[in-house]
């Protein structure tokens, strides 16, 4: 049985077409919220709370400098290896 875009209709290609413009504008919200609120340095935020502004210059650069931790790293690399195999695999 063939579904979905092998049918080759008008309506296949519209829902196809729909789901990917749906997912775009996902995208396109995410990468908004995200650059407002991780994506910018803590001076350029309104209303910033002393206690996250760095005290001087040498302190934000060696903040910057920080290692991420093992239990962090590690764990994700694992998923990253897993969701690579999982798409590298579906096939066989």
């Amino acid at each position: 049985m063939a579904y979905g875009i092998a049918e080759n209709t008008w309506i296949t290609w519209t829902l196809v077409v729909a789901s990917a413009l749906t997912s775009l504008l996902t995208l396109l919200a995410v990468a908004r919220i995200w650059s407002k609120s991780f994506w910018r340095r803590a001076e350029d935020a309104e209303n910033t709370p002393r206690l996250l502004r760095p005290k001087t210059l040498t302190h934000a650069r060696a903040a910057n400098k920080r290692l991420l931790p093992a239990s962090m790293v590690g764990p994700t690399a694992l998923l990253v290896g897993v969701s690579l195999a999982f798409t590298v695999f579906a096939y066989r």
